[in-house]
């Protein structure tokens, strides 16, 4: 799977309302593409794309203070799935360890959607309104 790099908003020439539309779109990007990221690596454990897709979360623009810290939260979950599925020290450490920590992860990773998508919802709607 290839990522795109996120393009900077403040590169383009925009109006403010061109800007505030751009802020947003570069950072639902990056936190879609973040989500597919992270979803294959609960599918495939596979950490490959891990790299970009965080270099991507954290070159994303500010948008507001809840979606900062929902970026900060996802971020944490790519730490946690590196931990997990990265090289273990001991392939009997690894198998032991490896049921209960993936199993915290899935729900912490379930619990972030849904607050991410009730943000959503919210953000999207003021996004629009003030259009």
């Amino acid at each position: 799977m290839n990522i795109p790099q996120v393009a900077s908003p403040t590169a383009q020439n925009v109006q403010p309302d061109d800007a505030k539309t751009a802020v947003f779109v570069n950072y639902l990007k990056a936190m879609n593409e973040a989500q597919e990221v992270l979803s294959e690596v609960f599918s495939d454990k596979d950490l490959s794309h891990v790299d970009q897709a965080v270099q991507n979360l954290q070159s994303a623009p500010f948008f507001d203070s809840k979606a900062d810290e929902l970026r900060t939260r996802l971020l944490a979950l790519f730490t946690k799935a590196r931990t997990i599925w990265g090289p273990s020290p001991s392939p009997d450490q690894g198998q032991k360890l490896a049921r209960k920590p993936e199993q915290d992860l899935n729900e912490e990773f379930a619990q972030w959607r849904r607050d991410y998508n009730e943000w959503l919802k919210i953000a999207n709607q003021a996004h629009s309104g003030s259009s």
